[in-house]
């Protein structure tokens, strides 16, 4: 069986509004689960266009994975977080079907080259203490956990939150 291609998109909400739409919808668990809220196209538009307090929205990189004609990845970057080569994972997200799965980690890989090859040399985020599935993925990415624990809110409550990171 010949091995899936997986391409990296820079996406625009201008050209892929709809394409992200439905990739959330189609994974809405996340959405479900931690914001909830149930992705909509005002969803979608703020996820574009919202950054952290002080962070130019031109540092903001939002890379859409493709295979076989559908996007099966997507992630949410801020470059130069708080400082120069250290970019922020905000969001990752995997097809649901491939989570789990060599191909889901092949989607991760590929996110993780394109975040080296865009100049990074640390990646960072924040891991809900509780998330196993985040918890998981970032360990086997060979990520470290800091003692740094912030708080979060998601679904109207505050939560533990560690920080993470990993050198590319």
């Amino acid at each position: 069986m010949a091995r899936k291609e997986i391409n990296l998109i820079t996406l625009s909400f201008e050209e892929h509004a709809q394409l992200v739409l439905e990739f959330f919808i189609r994974n809405k668990d996340f959405f479900e689960n931690y914001e909830n809220t149930t992705p909509t196209l005002d969803y979608v538009k703020n996820t574009f266009t919202s950054c952290p307090e002080g962070v130019p929205v031109e540092n903001k990189v939002l890379v859409g994975c493709l295979s076989e004609g559908s996007m099966v990845g997507f992630s949410e970057l801020i470059r130069d977080r708080h400082r120069a080569g250290e970019w922020l994972l905000g969001l990752l997200i995997t097809e649901e079907k491939y989570r789990k799965t060599l191909f889901g980690g092949r989607i991760v890989l590929k996110m993780l080259e394109f975040i080296k090859a865009s100049g990074a040399s640390t990646v960072v985020g924040g891991v809900v203490e509780d998330n196993s599935i985040a918890k998981n993925f970032w360990d086997s990415i060979g990520a470290t956990a800091t003692d740094i624990i912030y708080e979060q809110e998601l679904n109207g409550k505050k939560v533990p939150t560690r920080v993470v990171y990993k050198e590319l």
